[in-house]
């Protein structure tokens, strides 16, 4: 709890839409850098899905940037999306965070944790994981 938080309600992950929109918010501030390019990546893929129109993004990012920083990490972000994201939706998320993470051709050792604790969070299997960053490495040659 922050000090500031005087025992109110710790934020929390409402539903799966913004459970997807933490994870991949996750996934760009791994490196500890939200760079407003980044932001606007993640603005198109949601303009992108129709499962997104008409969230209230900017207070769905309000309560992920207390997680984050009540946290203190990428990782608490993580562990309070997770729950959220049903079985059927998982390997989705983590395709969509491994091609944020992968969009620039490089991945940081900070990135790469993010991935491994995130595929852990998932319960994705290794065998998962490795045909969905196979197949996102081949589309971002």
């Amino acid at each position: 709890m922050g000090i500031f938080n005087f025992g109110g309600a710790k934020p929390e992950i409402k539903d799966e839409k913004e459970a997807f929109l933490a994870i991949i918010y996750s996934a760009i501030a791994a490196d500890g850098v939200v760079e407003p390019e980044e932001m606007n990546a993640l603005v198109v893929t949601l303009a992108n899905r129709k499962v997104f129109r008409g969230i209230d993004l900017n207070d769905t990012f309000k309560r992920i940037n207390k997680i984050h920083k009540e946290s203190g990490s990428v990782l608490g972000i993580l562990e309070a999306a997770a729950p959220k994201v049903t079985d059927g939706y998982k390997a989705t998320v983590f395709a969509t965070a491994v091609d944020f993470l992968l969009s620039d051709g490089e991945v940081s050792s900070v990135e790469e944790k993010m991935l491994y604790d995130l595929k852990a969070v998932l319960a994705i299997s290794d065998a998962e994981a490795k045909n969905i960053v196979d197949v996102i490495v081949i589309k971002n040659k």
